[in-house]
């Protein structure tokens, strides 16, 4: 059987370039990937954002301050408060997830920008431990206006539980077999649940509408807009998760031709 062709273009944007007379001006990002709907940029969002023009949707999760090991945790409050400006003069809705244990004034500077429109629970079936705390899940802030009302999402609810890991992202006892230190090292230090991205795209985005995540890590709702055919675009500043990025939505956009 004939398999399509997976359309993928790729562009490097360097000083040695631009001095060269490659393009006008220097663009703000460093390498840019299109896989079909989907386009990704490697850089800071603060430079990009003002570039991309009207999106419907921000869905994202920034570094917050329980974060660890991604660029941005060692000021998380400052990083959010120059990306806020940013988001909200681009979209009509921006949907922020954040852990449990974070503090929701965090929000402070998007607060003042947009109006609130509610909290959702993004809870785990199955809870874990961090420390003393029991990690039920994590929690969504959405701002902006209410997306328009379409058959099958006139009230829109506030609660999903997930029932699974994804796969990639388990954590646990390492497999007979599995060499030690493969198991336990994961791509990114901090995933979300595609079922929780997954539900926050389906209730706060338009599905004609392009949804853009600036903190993207390691691609997850690039990887559900795939999935749904839905227009996405993705910004993340670390070169080792864009590159997870881009393979996890390529493998997305390449399994749904695949099955369509």
């Amino acid at each position: 059987a004939h398999c399509p062709v997976l359309l993928r273009s790729r562009i490097f944007q360097t000083p040695e370039k631009a001095a060269a007379g490659f393009g006008e001006a220097m663009n703000p990002w460093k390498r840019k990937e299109v896989f079909g709907n989907a386009t990704l940029y490697l850089g800071d969002c603060r430079e990009i954002l003002p570039t991309l023009g009207k999106v419907d949707a921000v869905i994202t999760d920034p570094p917050w301050d329980a974060a660890v090991g991604i660029p941005g945790a060692d000021d998380p409050r400052g990083l959010f408060a120059a990306a806020a400006p940013l988001m909200t003069s681009c979209a009509n809705q921006v949907v922020v997830q954040l852990g449990c244990d974070t503090d929701p004034v965090f929000l402070g500077p998007l607060a003042s920008l947009m109006p609130f429109l509610r909290v959702c629970w993004l809870e785990y079936a199955c809870p874990s431990y961090k420390g003393r705390l029991l990690h039920t899940g994590d929690v969504a802030y959405v701002y902006g206006s209410w997306p328009p009302a379409r058959q099958g999402a006139t009230v829109i609810p506030g609660k999903c539980v997930s029932t699974r890991s994804d796969k990639e992202f388990l954590r646990g006892p390492r497999p007979k077999g599995k060499e030690k230190g493969g198991w336990e090292k994961l791509d990114h230090p901090m995933p979300r649940r595609s079922e929780h991205v997954r539900w926050l795209v389906k209730w706060f985005s338009n599905p004609d509408g392009t949804v853009c995540d600036p903190f993207m890590g390691s691609g997850t709702t690039g990887v559900v807009c795939c999935q749904h055919g839905q227009k996405f675009i993705g910004i993340e500043i670390k070169e080792e998760f864009f590159n997870v990025a881009c393979e996890r939505i390529e493998n997305a956009q390449r399994q749904k031709r695949l099955f369509a």
